[in-house]
């Protein structure tokens, strides 16, 4: 409550700039009254008189009735939209109601935090205003903060107990009672689902005449499910979250657990199912894994003799020596084979140079060619007819010892293909 003694009595100062209007649903009851007493004791405390004030600053004569006590409250609880320079009893009755406060013509509605505006006998105008505490219909006794008197101004309480006694037109203002969010609760509380997939879930807020029933949505992890401010859940990933609605008014909340599921590799398929290639020679495999939303769409491809057959993790098998490797693709719980042979392909020739001198003590290592290039096997053994002349290595290195000739002869494994070089050494 903004009120001490420092602050003179403003109701609404000239010019001042017009704040967004509140509704009575904003306020409870008991805030009401709280701040229409501290109203009614600074205007006793401060020697306020009854009556209207047409001034544009009220606090100018220091006067307050009844309609411009009931106004300050209100200006106090944040209702800042009312004119400047005052207001009438007119007034506030088209104030009160523009800003939602229920009106009743029945005095028995006289309740707790209660606006009245009493219109007496037959005159053309709203004479008085009040706002009770409490009220006994059948004993038409109210409790009541009141300033329709200099003598109540001045009375030693803010309010007194007094019979209702006006016979005439009664228009009474109810301040609604501040319902609070008692629970929040789903249509469905646990969800198994497929990443890609959305459903609504429908939260209930009681009661259904609570004041505020906004709720929050949040998800416990947003990367396996999502929740949008109303409530559409998309799935995201696999794993687990729990999505809320906590209730803006008060903090209660429902929850519902959300699974999401993996989509699992129902088939993988290779582009080849056999295949004969000879040594050093490659080709690709591709694999097709299906569905085409799965999961984990990963291939993994393994070899079952990496010695035969060789495979990246692209799909790319290399032939390196002959014989027959299965190799698998693999995804997921499901695999695919392709049966690669490699095949043995013989050598045709062998060449290397005819003749060549050296001197005692000098190596040379000549160079062979083998053909066909992609030949299975390539191993090549080394012989010299005069070991004491030139010898020659497991690898052809030949070194000469001393003078005379011998002959270099290179054959291949299988003994079927040779090369000669006659070694003179000077």
């Amino acid at each position: 409550m903004i009120l001490t003694a420092a602050i003179c009595f403003i109701f609404l100062m000239s010019g001042a700039a017009a704040a967004e209007a509140k509704t009575a649903s904003e306020i409870t009851k008991a805030d009401f009254i709280k701040a229409v007493a501290a109203v009614a004791r600074y205007a006793r405390v401060n020697n306020y008189t009854y009556g209207d004030s047409r001034t544009e600053i009220p606090t100018q004569d220091k006067k307050i009735s009844c309609d411009r006590l009931i106004a300050r409250a209100l200006w106090d609880l944040g209702f800042r939209d009312q004119p400047v320079g005052g207001i009438t009893v007119g007034s506030m009755i088209s104030y009160l109601r523009s800003h939602g406060f229920t009106e009743s013509t029945n005095p028995a509605d006289i309740g707790y935090g209660s606006i009245v505006i009493v219109k007496v006998g037959s005159v053309s105008y709203w004479s008085h205003t009040f706002v009770t505490e409490s009220y006994d219909p059948s004993t038409r006794i109210s409790v009541k903060y009141d300033c329709g008197t200099q003598s109540r101004i001045n009375a030693a309480q803010p309010f007194r107990n007094e019979p209702w006694y006006y016979q005439n037109t009664v228009l009474i203002f109810n301040i609604p009672e501040a319902l609070h969010v008692t629970s929040v609760s789903f249509d469905t509380n646990d969800a198994v689902m497929l990443p890609g997939q959305s459903f609504q879930i429908n939260a209930s807020v009681q009661p259904e005449t609570a004041t505020n029933r906004t709720v929050k949505w949040v998800s416990s992890d947003p990367n396996v499910a999502s929740v949008s401010d109303t409530g559409v859940v998309k799935t995201l990933a696999p794993g687990k979250a729990v999505i809320e609605a906590v209730s803006a008014d008060s903090g209660v909340k429902a929850s519902c657990s959300v699974e999401v599921l993996e989509v699992p590799v129902t088939k993988v398929k290779l582009n080849r199912r056999t295949k004969t290639i000879s040594k050093n020679s490659s080709f690709r495999l591709r694999a097709t894994v299906a569905p085409a939303d799965a999961t984990n769409r990963t291939v993994v491809f393994i070899s079952s003799k990496p010695r035969v057959a060789s495979v990246t993790q692209d799909g790319t098998v290399i032939g390196l020596r002959s014989g027959t490797a299965k190799i698998t693709a693999r995804a997921g719980k499901k695999q695919a084979v392709c049966s690669v042979t490699v095949k043995y392909v013989p050598v045709q020739s062998v060449s290397m140079r005819k003749t060549l001198t050296l001197k005692v003590g000098k190596s040379f290592w000549p160079k062979v060619k083998i053909r066909p290039l992609n030949a299975s096997d390539t191993t090549l053994i080394w012989k010299s007819s005069n070991k004491r002349v030139a010898k020659v290595s497991e690898k052809g290195g030949i070194t000469a010892l001393r003078k005379g000739r011998a002959v270099i002869t290179v054959i291949t494994k299988s003994g079927r293909r040779k090369a000669q070089c006659v070694v003179t050494v000077k």
